[in-house]
């Protein structure tokens, strides 16, 4: 993916990196911030940074410190993070 050899990152619907996004428009930004920072897709520190941004940008980062317990707040990254298709 860092060297454009592999050209269907965004859209080839797989998980990538730590939080397994999936998402074409997710991807794209994953991908977008690593060229910004000058990192590979796959660095650890970079996916680190671009989760904690996705979550305070949604306004999870506030909701989650303020769950009491680690099943309310798992929920909230189920289903307002990770937002899979089948929630069941």
């Amino acid at each position: 993916m860092d060297s454009g050899a592999y050209t269907n990152f965004v859209y080839d619907g797989a998980g990538y990196g730590l939080a397994q996004w999936t998402n074409w428009s997710r991807k794209k930004n994953l991908l977008a911030y690593a060229k910004s920072k000058g990192k590979s897709v796959g660095d650890l520190e970079m996916q680190l940074e671009f989760l904690l941004m996705e979550l305070t940008i949604n306004g999870l980062m506030s909701t989650l410190k303020m769950e009491k317990t680690v099943r309310e707040a798992s929920d909230i990254v189920l289903l307002k993070f990770e937002r899979p298709a089948n929630q069941a």
